[in-house]
């Protein structure tokens, strides 16, 4: 599944199998690639990997893997590897040797320029004459983690991109809770590619996350009503090879995000699921679901009891509706209401 805005492709670069890669290296090749299915599926064009990666994971050649170099010795794997695209942070203190080697390579050189603010994206314009160097046609601006909204960000990447000629990619971080919003904006006014990686997590710093940013540009910008519902078993999947669990009220793939109880709320969805919901929950393979507390009102309780296939025509609602916020109760599933129901029937 290709993503794209008005007609423009977006590149979406992963950085999930990397980061996999750092916190259990010893996963096996058929499980790697079953979560590279899965990401191809949602959206994902190219993926990042190391040199460690690749001599663990060798055999698993693909000209959607970008290598990252960081030292001279992992350039002699580019043509072993079969490696169309490298990248290169500018910071490298040997970025110039590295550089002068990996032009004599056949490979594409993609720069990575890393600015956490407005006054270190502002010498961007330092960098204008790597446009001289045919081997480079992309560039990657990392971090912009505390850009001001009110700032002209933007117009300074844009004036850099049409000086340059350049495809420019965006890889937030998240230090300040913005780098979706960051990665989406960039998508819809410049960028020509996002990356990110999934459940927001690379390493020891925060990302945006891979599935917040497909989801909105799918199912929010474009509205194409995509099937995204394969990212409950990617989630499932990354918890038995990391052990790390997402948090119930994740965006887009936590358990507990189209559950609702307020009485209010539960009426405008029965009657019009776009009043609270963004997008269709089986969108992203997730139910919606109700749970009865004390904000629930009439309608709530009958139709939970619809749901448990309770026959509701002998039971006061009013009643039980009075027992459950007196006793402060929530009710989950079919247990619990029937036990709130013996309650009642007791009094």
């Amino acid at each position: 599944m290709a993503i794209s805005i008005t007609g423009k492709k977006i590149r979406i670069t992963d950085k999930t199998i990397m980061n996999i890669f750092r916190l259990n290296n010893n996963i096996d090749i058929y499980c790697l690639n079953k979560i590279i299915s899965y990401l191809e599926k949602i959206g994902v064009d190219n993926f990042e990997v190391d040199k460690k990666w690749m001599v663990r994971y060798g055999t698993l050649i693909s000209n959607k893997f970008i290598m990252r170099i960081r030292f001279l010795t992992d350039i002699e794997l580019i043509k072993k590897m079969n490696i169309n695209e490298v990248v290169i942070n500018i910071k490298n203190p040997k970025f110039n040797t590295i550089l002068s080697k990996l032009i004599e390579q056949n490979v594409n050189i993609t720069i990575e320029y890393e600015a956490e603010n407005i006054d270190e994206l502002e010498q961007l314009k330092n960098y204008i004459f790597l446009k001289n160097i045919k081997k480079i046609n992309r560039i990657i601006i990392s971090n912009l983690s505390n850009i001001s909204v009110e700032s002209e960000w933007k117009k300074i990447i844009e004036s850099f991109k049409e000086k340059t000629g350049f495809f420019v990619d965006v890889y937030p971080f998240d230090s300040f809770c913005s780098a979706t919003s960051t990665a989406i904006e960039s998508a819809i006014s410049f960028a020509d590619g996002i990356i990110c990686a999934f459940n927001g997590i690379e390493g020891k710093k925060n990302v945006a996350p891979l599935e917040e940013v497909i989801a909105y540009l799918s199912l929010i910008i474009n509205k194409n009503n995509e099937d995204l519902s394969i990212l409950q078993d990617l989630k499932n999947l990354y918890y038995q090879v990391t052990k790390i669990e997402i948090d119930k009220s994740k965006p887009i793939i936590g358990d507990n995000i189209f559950l609702v109880e307020s009485g209010i709320h539960i009426d405008g969805i029965l009657k019009n699921p776009n009043t609270y919901e963004p997008y269709n929950p089986l969108s992203v393979g997730i139910k919606r679901g109700f749970v009865l507390g004390k904000h629930s009102g009439r309608k709530a309780i009958v139709e939970k009891l619809k749901e448990y296939k309770i026959n509701y025509e002998n039971i006061d609602i009013d009643m039980l509706l009075k027992t459950i916020k007196e006793n402060k109760i929530t009710i989950n599933n079919k247990y619990e209401a029937e036990s709130v129901i013996k309650l009642l029937n007791m009094k």
